[in-house]
């Protein structure tokens, strides 16, 4: 884990590593390789729990990578779901990347796919939370994803996923998409 401080020391030997390992401002915290390659910058949430369960996957990332380098059956595949879950890819990346897995069994496909889901939910999320308006579309259409069951398995997703639900419910007057919404939270925020 790499931690930087943001102040300006005469001398200082790397003054542009912040920026150079995707920082834009205090604080940035971020998991490294060692050869000082960014791993994932973290986002999560700034506590023991966070840093640990973040801490783990990317050792698990990184025990995956052994094993894909080392040719076994499926490596590949589970590095690369893994990669989609520390946020490695863009959506559009990652759906191009995902094509070229073929032959997979229904369990695989169903992991790749609720991979690409979240990731999907996530970026939906992150690109409309200030527009009002198309949050609520977006919310909308999530809403009818979870009357057809498409529901995302990753924590953040659903938290995004949930909250944009409940802003179209509150917003449009659909109660039973806003009572929808609050029982997913309420659930979710009792699981951490």
């Amino acid at each position: 884990m790499f931690c930087h401080v943001t102040s300006r020391i005469e001398g200082e030997p790397y003054p542009k590593l912040l920026r150079q390992k995707g920082g834009t401002g205090f604080p940035t915290l971020a998991f490294l390789d060692a050869d000082g390659d960014l791993l994932v910058k973290y986002s999560g949430a700034r506590d023991v729990d966070g840093f640990s369960a973040t801490g783990e996957k990317v050792r698990a990332y990184l025990e995956l990578a052994t094993h894909a380098q080392q040719g076994e059956q499926g490596a590949d595949l589970d590095l690369f779901v893994a990669g989609i879950t520390l946020g490695k890819f863009k959506l559009a990346n990652a759906r191009t990347k995902a094509r070229a897995f073929q032959d997979l069994s229904a369990e695989q496909t169903k992991r790749l796919q609720g991979a690409l889901l979240n990731l999907e939910l996530i970026e939906g999320y992150r690109a409309s939370y200030r527009d009002k308006e198309a949050a609520v579309r977006l919310g909308a259409q999530w809403f009818a994803m979870a009357k057809d069951d498409r529901l995302p398995t990753d924590p953040v997703a659903e938290r995004y996923f949930w909250t944009l639900i409940e802003r179209y419910g509150v917003s449009q007057g659909d109660i039973k998409a806003k009572r929808m919404a609050k029982a997913a939270l309420k659930k979710a925020s009792r699981r951490k």
